[in-house]
């Protein structure tokens, strides 16, 4: 999942395709090479269950005022284009 990550082509012009695409490489690090995800996988190899996946994985900060109308509009349109890409 990292390495099609890294080899997706994206848009890296413009701020919100630069954190979109920072923002699927961390989650598949982290889904794959973190203790957690190592110890999940390593659970549902021997048939146990592991803890779930956490709720939140990366955080998006974009320099905006927290709460600001701007904060979130820009973080509506990176859920948009996550979701969309995760369709694909």
């Amino acid at each position: 999942e990292l390495v099609t990550a890294l080899e997706r082509e994206a848009d890296l012009t413009t701020i919100l395709g630069r954190e979109v695409h920072s923002i699927e490489l961390r989650r598949a690090a982290l889904r794959h090479h973190s203790t957690t995800g190592w110890r999940r996988a390593l659970a549902a190899t021997h048939g146990v269950q592991g803890t779930p996946p956490p709720r939140v994985s990366v955080l998006l900060r974009d320099g905006q005022p927290l709460g600001s109308e701007t904060d979130r509009q820009t973080g509506r349109k990176i859920v948009a284009l996550l979701r969309e890409q995760l369709q694909q």
